[in-house]
């Protein structure tokens, strides 16, 4: 971005609170035209979720484009037994009231995913949020949560390398990195 405009390009990455924190800092500075946000859910989200904003989503950025499509993959500790969605979801509703699920914060897009997957598939899991989505992955490792929505960037390396085993991507078709992973509405879940 900087090669294209340029201009020397300086990234902050404000985490936590669903991206409401790095939009405040936004919404407090200049309308200069220098400050640049990248937002990957919280504008559509955060004013549902989180009472008393300091800001306006709707007043207070002006959008410019959409940049990337992030899918994500449901990813499970290798001690879960699963190698399918069908039977991730057998084997989760043998366990009432036992599991949790990481996620990269509340009314993220892992979050909502993964609520929008529970209600489909008839689950209760406790929801475990964490200060962004690399930050879930070392306790869904160790097999403390029994999955996380990660996105392609932060679990496909550990799919890779075997440390953690994908059920199912969120896109409509499956994604190239993957190809043998189906995807979730392939294995009875669309939506």
């Amino acid at each position: 971005m900087g090669q294209k405009l340029g201009q020397t390009m300086v990234v902050e990455n404000r985490a936590g609170a669903g991206g409401s924190l790095g939009a405040a800092e936004v919404a407090r500075s200049a309308p200069d035209g220098y400050t640049v946000m990248v937002d990957a859910l919280a504008h559509t989200v955060n004013p549902f979720v989180i009472r008393n904003l300091p800001f306006d989503y709707g007043t207070a950025f002006t959008p410019i484009s959409q940049v990337v499509v992030l899918p994500q993959i449901l990813v499970v500790p290798n001690s879960v037994p699963a190698r399918t969605l069908p039977e991730f979801v057998a084997w989760a509703k043998a366990r009432p009231g036992t599991l949790s699920y990481g996620s990269s914060g509340n009314a993220t897009a892992s979050h909502l995913a993964s609520a929008l997957f529970l209600n489909r598939a008839g689950l209760d899991l406790t929801h475990v949020p964490y200060r962004g989505g690399t930050a879930a992955l070392p306790d869904l490792i160790a097999g403390t949560t029994a999955f996380v929505f990660a996105t392609v960037s932060s679990g496909l390396q550990l799919v890779r390398d075997g440390q953690v085993r994908a059920l199912g991507v969120t896109t409509l078709t499956r994604i190239p990195p993957l190809p043998d992973v189906p995807t979730i509405a392939e294995q009875g879940f669309p939506g």
